[in-house]
């Protein structure tokens, strides 16, 4: 067990973290930490891996390979993916990535850790829907206003070649994002700023 919670550390976790082999639990919180190494996937016996409220940036994929790990608590960092390796920690009890700036979808994989029960602390993130199935009322808040209409399913606008489009009624045509009648210039939709 190594506990160096609020100390003051900075910088990446030095690669040679990988020389503590034996070690099963690992709390690395309130520091200012910015990168986890690669490494950090040969400690095969951690079964607990907390770096909370630090200022990690990404996580190596290589953290798939912790299968014994059983709580990996990354919450309050400025992570901003989540590798779907992840989902292959099947023996995972508790994973906590709250209040990060994560984007982007969550990995399919991760319906594997809901299937074993696994409690998923994810709120306060900037995730679009659609959401996954399994996950879909564990989302809690996230932030959404850098999502598209088409993610927040608005009225009127459809995805047409990967494109999210405002698809107006017969006899309007979209002019910047707006439905409007040729025929007279009257904007049927304001425009939003």
């Amino acid at each position: 067990y190594l506990d160096l919670y609020n100390n003051q550390l900075s910088g990446e976790i030095p690669v040679e973290i990988e020389n503590l082999n034996n070690l099963t639990e690992l709390n690395l919180s309130f520091n200012q930490l910015t990168g986890i190494p690669s490494s950090i996937g040969n400690l095969t016996n951690l079964t607990e891996l907390s770096i909370v409220w630090n200022q990690l940036t990404g996580i190596p994929s290589s953290i798939g390979n912790l299968t014994n790990l059983d709580v990996l608590n990354l919450g309050g960092n400025q992570l901003t993916g989540i590798p779907s390796s992840i989902g292959n920690l099947t023996s995972l009890t508790y994973l906590s990535l709250y209040n990060n700036q994560l984007t982007g979808e969550i990995p399919d994989s991760y319906c594997n850790l809901v299937e074993n029960d696994c409690i998923i602390i994810i709120y306060g993130n900037n995730l679009c829907p659609p959401y996954l199935d399994c996950m879909e009322n564990d989302i809690g808040e996230q932030d959404t206003s850098g999502c598209t209409p088409c993610q927040l399913e608005e009225e009127g606008y459809t995805e047409i070649d990967g494109v999210c489009t405002l698809v107006c009624d017969e006899g309007l045509t979209n002019v910047d994002g707006e439905c409007i009648s040729l025929n007279n210039s009257e904007s049927i939709f304001p425009r939003v700023y």
